[in-house]
């Protein structure tokens, strides 16, 4: 997503709602700044805002960083 219309605002995790946990958790967004493309997440790496993942000059270099994170994120290791 590039510019969405309601990302998660800087604030504790404590405080959100359920539903912006369950629609934002591990979910990269894209946001235009200055000709510059930074991505974000919410993410347990910081506990009062969102995660910064980056600072790209394309859309495209955002986005292959937004979907790496995305693929490694959703990866689960299983312990025995």
């Amino acid at each position: 997503m590039v510019d969405p219309k309601n990302p998660p605002v800087d604030g504790s995790h404590a405080d959100r709602s359920i539903e912006e946990l369950l629609a934002w958790w591990r979910l990269p967004f894209i946001v235009s700044r200055n000709k510059e493309y930074e991505v974000r997440v919410l993410y347990d790496g910081a506990h009062d805002r969102t995660t910064f993942l980056g600072r790209y000059d394309t859309v495209e270099a955002a986005a292959a960083a937004a979907k790496a994170f995305y693929d490694e994120a959703r990866l689960v290791a299983i312990v025995e």
